[in-house]
Parts: structure tokens; sequence; C-alpha cells
């Protein structure tokens, strides 16, 4: 249980009320389902689905470019592409009807990484 839930839950088992909204029925059988719920809907991130390869977007999960080594250039430039056409292919028809093309979707990715890197 992340944080915010466990704040969520720590409230409903004090008073039956989290941020105002009374929960009528807080019992170990709610939490169940609630963790079913959320467990269901996080598995994608668990399971390195469609979701989780939105982390390609996160700087912090890049490795260091040292332009001055071309290997390490290179790794730069290769991490996150793979998750970055599985995101475009997977967005493809809503990508067309906006004129896009997978391909513009890389360049993109690769201009930006570069900005963010500097």
């Amino acid at each position: 249980m992340g944080p915010q839930m466990a704040k969520v839950h720590q409230a409903v088992q004090e008073s039956g009320e989290y941020k105002g909204v009374r929960f009528w029925n807080p019992t170990s059988t709610l939490e169940a389902e609630w963790t079913a719920v959320i467990d269901e809907r996080l598995k994608d991130l668990q399971q390195g689905g469609t979701i989780a390869k939105f982390r390609a977007l996160d700087p912090s999960s890049w490795p260091v470019c040292d332009r001055t080594d071309p290997v390490a250039r290179e790794r730069f430039r290769q991490r996150g592409l793979d998750e970055m056409r599985v995101l475009a292919t997977f967005y493809k028809e809503l990508l067309a009807k906006a004129g896009i093309l997978v391909d513009d979707v890389i360049s993109e990715y690769n201009q930006y990484k570069m900005f963010a890197q500097e």
C-alpha cells in the first residue's frame, strides 16, 4: 500500500471518513476489495506493461551522457527507444489522427532527451 493509500486507510479505520467522505462500511471486506482493485490497476506497472513504458520519459532513469565517450553517448541515445516505440505503436491511431508518425515521436523523444540532459 502506497503512502497516500495508507493515509486513506488510517483515516477510514479511525473515523470511517476521509476528507469529508463518509465510508459506510469501513470493514476488512472493504479493505480487501480496495486492495484487489488497486492491485489490478497497478499490475501493468508492476509487470512492465504499456503504462510502465512512460518511465522512458523520466530523466532520472537515463544513463549519464558523456559526450566525449562514444560508447556512453550511444548508450544514452538507445535508452528508452524501445519503450517509446511501444508507446508510439500503442497510440498509433491517435497519433495518426493528429498527423504524427511513429518516427516523429522517436525523433522528438531523442531531442527531448538531449534538452532534458543539459
